[in-house]
């Protein structure tokens, strides 16, 4: 179960502590002399209007720490844009997707989140909604050897190959989509060794393994700590495109649908500067506070990788990415997760494959776009 974050970080205490020296310093509420009733009726509303502000809405936003998808979310906080819409965000982490879906099903622990494609196929069946594209992480779902499985790629057969891959995941994925392309069939050729990361990381470092699935930055960390190891394969070269997503519970999404796209708007204004390549040095520094604050330490070098392939999505290409008008109806991002999800149904975690135009929507993404000040506010940038 995730823990409530009320995280405010370092910027949210200077900002608050200005705020109270700004209080005790304005020439309005330091001087006793000048009570309201002594100012000309005509400023009276003026003067309550600059003292009151609107309360702020409360909302939950759900991700997973130290993930390169996540950072948009952190950096949202840091530099106050869901504050600059009026929202009190509160966050709550978790160690992976199904928990968070779990979470938001059984008791409602937040309104929006992100996670990656399986999470949100998983939660078409339990009323969560997938409303945007969180990044394009076929490039970051890897197989990679350790040295000798770099020496011998590939080989001439995989059977007896011991493999070692998180199961079920989206580097599993990637990685039958790899060996499909070697010719290979992953259901009878493969040794599979079953582990979480850290598990494949070890085993290809003991040599139990010499092929395993990795994701970012463990694909990054685990190359640079191992010589002779490499990357032999991605989702991206192997044809497997791996999206992530961000979700709303559906039932907050009709009851509070300005909310969604506020929240929208705020988490697209930091897509917007991380996309600006003039802040590409902050957006780094900002990705090393996040990931730290996590326990999470990857190399300069590591960081660049993630901007460079991890695409993510300003507004437009959020829209053009979920356009149904044309190939028959189906957009793009359908297409990618119903790939993913009929890896899902042969993996035999699914009964069916869910139609993508039930639980894939781009009306939240839609209202952003006809909000004037919302659209401006995503393209808006930071002095």
């Amino acid at each position: 179960m995730g823990a409530t974050q009320r995280r405010r970080w370092a910027y949210r205490s200077w900002r608050f502590a200005a705020l109270l020296a700004g209080t005790t310093t304005s020439s309005f509420a330091g001087s006793p002399s000048h009570r309201l009733e002594e100012v000309p009726a005509e400023q009276q509303e003026k003067l309550l209007q600059g003292t009151q502000q609107e309360p702020k809405i409360p909302v939950t936003i759900s991700y997973q720490p130290a993930l390169y998808w996540a950072l948009p979310i952190y950096l949202a906080d840091q530099r106050g844009y869901f504050d600059e819409l009026g929202l009190d965000a509160s966050f709550r982490t978790y160690p992976s997707g199904g928990p968070q879906v779990n979470d938001a099903v059984e008791n409602q622990a937040w309104d929006v989140g992100g996670a990656g494609s399986v999470p949100c196929i998983l939660g078409s069946f339990q009323g969560i909604e997938t409303v945007g594209i969180s990044n394009d992480e076929s490039e970051g779902n890897a197989l990679v050897g350790n040295a000798a499985g770099t020496v011998s790629w590939p080989p001439a057969s995989m059977v007896g190959v011991p493999v070692a891959i998180t199961p079920d995941s989206t580097g599993h994925y990637a990685v039958e989509a790899c060996l499909a392309q070697q010719g290979f069939d992953p259901e009878e050729d493969d040794a599979f060794v079953l582990a979480e990361q850290g598990g494949v990381m070890e085993a290809m470092a003991k040599g139990d393994a010499i092929y395993g699935s990795l994701w970012a930055p463990n694909t990054y960390h685990f190359v640079e700590e191992n010589k002779g190891a490499s990357v032999l394969c991605h989702g991206k070269s192997a044809g497997a495109t791996v999206p992530g997503g961000i979700m709303v519970r559906r039932a907050f999404g009709e009851e509070r649908p300005e909310l969604v796209a506020k929240i929208l708007a705020a988490w697209l204004r930091a897509i917007g500067y991380m996309l600006n390549r003039k802040n590409r040095a902050k957006s780094i520094e900002y990705m090393k506070e996040f990931y730290a604050l996590n326990g999470v330490e990857i190399s300069y070098s590591a960081m660049q990788q993630e901007f460079e392939t991890r695409p993510i999505y300003d507004l437009d290409g959020q829209l053009e990415l979920m356009d149904r008008s044309t190939y028959n109806g189906v957009s793009v991002l359908d297409e990618w997760f119903t790939n993913v999800a009929t890896f899902m149904l042969k993996r035999g975690n699914l009964d069916a494959i869910p139609d993508a135009s039930g639980y894939i929507t781009s009306k939240y993404m839609e209202m952003v776009k006809a909000d004037e000040k919302l659209n401006e506010f995503t393209r808006r940038e930071d002095p």
